[in-house]
């Protein structure tokens, strides 16, 4: 191909992944922010004027400190710390998603029926569902965004060539790490399935008297190596950047809670595993009474179920040993990624999705490479998967359509600007996203109001040390959060306020005075 057209193939990429990214945009804003896509981007904003190791901040179990917080921090650079900065980046990170998901379903350039696997998987992802699946896949940083250095990371093994097969293991046990120090889905969802899947393929060449004379039996042995080695690696990383002085991570599992969930729920996580699996492929809308969201679901159905016979299909290519490298480890991951729902402790309910939304882009790859080829060999299977293609970009026009849920904390945020009020308390759902909301001109430090305690999740220690005079509760809240709870708390407030639903109490001396354990976090 000459130059004059590869230049024109990239132009065309680019604007289609522009006309994509503004499509989720698009979706991604019929949803108000809250409190965790709020406090990230906070976290980047603070990295972006000088404290790149968040020093003072308590974070989550999760600490996107080396994916979406980037990200974040680039963005805001172009548009400030506005609720905006969350849609846009969630946007960027979806379309980086689906455009990973269908090259790795493609293979390496030289397949076969490469187009053919690349739309099959691309179809499947493409439209998240207007329901739950916006704000699963398309809000707040959660476990979708760490699907891209993965799909990433199994593009590099899938373009393995001999004369680079030393560093192909390297770079993957690279990304593996660096993925871990953000988000330790990364864990299951990628070190454990490449160690698991080539480990396997090396023992099966030793046994078949193969290992040491091939490259392969040589590179899988090296790459199981790496993805074992990526786990110590970003757990000394991140002890190393708190002995720095930087941020604490809560750990995954806190006290009183296991890793497996007891026998007598799995019924219940079963049932949960299902309606999550629905949600992250889209066919979440049948108890809906639009006619266009049921037609929406049968669609994805459709899709969920190629899905499951691209699993069928390549766990019966496994059986015979002719399942490559990197579907091995797409198998593996999704087998792992299921089992962790369903015995595992994280999928409380519906809203708790996010936790095996890697499933998604990982079993759409799977499927195009294990189903595309046969497609692409059928006579109509171009046009068809074409047409498929195009009905799956007609529901994500659609899905952005939806109504907005209101302007959310905006109302309150500007009435606290326009009456400098400074530092205030609030649950922790409210207080890191009306400080958001109002471009942090103003402080609204997250507190437990029953216990009166500074809430130390995805906050800084240093909000706590500044006077706050002023309580927020939202509209309808919850007895947690109630007005009546706060003047428990606080005793009676000297004036009152309502905006748009919202109680604003005011006293004439400091809230945090009777905060405890509002010290900064411990080394």
């Amino acid at each position: 191909m000459s130059a004059r057209g590869r230049a024109g193939r990239g132009a065309v990429v680019v604007v289609i992944g522009l006309g994509l990214c503004w499509l989720y945009l698009r979706q991604a804003r019929t949803i108000w922010v809250t409190s965790d896509g709020a406090s990230n981007a906070l976290q980047a904003w603070d990295m972006l004027h000088g404290n790149l190791l968040l020093h003072g901040w308590w974070l989550s179990d999760v600490t996107f400190y080396t994916t979406e917080l980037p990200e974040y921090l680039l963005v805001e650079m172009a548009r400030g710390l506005t609720w905006s900065v969350i849609w846009t980046s969630a946007a960027i990170t979806y379309t980086l998603l689906v455009a990973l998901t269908g090259l790795l379903a493609a293979g390496p350039p030289g397949s076969q029926h490469r187009l053919a696997r690349g739309l099959l998987a691309t179809g499947i992802v493409l439209a998240p569902s207007s329901f739950l699946g916006t704000s699963v896949l398309l809000s707040s940083p959660d476990h979708t965004g760490t699907s891209v250095p993965m799909l990433a990371m199994l593009l590099v093994i899938d373009r393995d060539r001999s004369r680079s097969a030393w560093m192909m293991p390297v770079l993957a046990g690279g990304l593996l790490a660096w993925t871990q120090v953000a988000d330790q889905v990364a864990l299951f969802a990628g070190a454990l399935p490449v160690a698991i899947a080539c480990g396997l393929q090396f023992a099966r060449g030793t046994v078949r008297g193969r290992a040491g004379r091939g490259t392969a039996s040589r590179t899988d042995l090296m790459l199981a190596l790496a993805a074992v080695a990526s786990v110590p690696a970003a757990r000394m990383a991140l002890r190393a950047l708190r002995a720095a002085g930087g941020f604490y991570v809560h750990p995954i599992i806190t006290s009183g809670a296991g890793l497996f969930a007891p026998l007598s729920q799995l019924p219940y996580h079963a049932r949960m595993l299902a309606e999550s699996l629905a949600i992250v492929f889209g066919a979440n809308y049948f108890d809906q009474r639009s006619p266009a969201l049921r037609a929406i679901a049968v669609a994805h159905l459709a899709g969920a179920v190629v899905v499951l016979i691209g699993l069928a299909v390549a766990a019966r290519l496994l059986l015979a040993g002719r399942l490559d490298r990197v579907s091995l480890v797409l198998l593996t991951a999704i087998a792992v990624l299921l089992a962790g729902g369903l015995l595992g402790t994280h999928l409380i309910d519906i809203f708790a999705a996010y936790e095996i939304a890697v499933v998604a882009p990982f079993g759409a790859a799977l499927a195009g490479r294990a189903l595309g080829g046969r497609l692409g060999e059928a006579r109509l299977g171009v046009p068809l998967l074409g047409a498929g293609l195009a009905a799956s970009l007609g529901f994500l026009a659609y899905d952005g359509s939806v109504a907005s849920y209101g302007p959310g904390s905006q109302p309150v945020a500007n009435w606290l600007v326009a009456h400098h009020m400074g530092t205030g308390v609030a649950g922790y759902w409210q207080a890191d996203a009306v400080t958001l909301a109002s471009g942090g001109r103003v402080t609204v430090a997250p507190v437990s109001l029953t216990s009166g305690a500074a809430y130390r999740w995805e906050a800084k220690a240093a909000w706590y040390a500044r006077p706050a005079t002023y309580a927020i509760s939202p509209p309808h809240a919850a007895p947690k959060e109630s007005p009546a709870l706060v003047r428990a708390t606080f005793g009676p407030p000297a004036s009152v306020y309502y905006v748009d639903g919202w109680v604003i109490q005011v006293w004439r001396r400091d809230l945090l005075a009777a905060v405890h354990h509002a010290g900064p976090p411990r080394r």
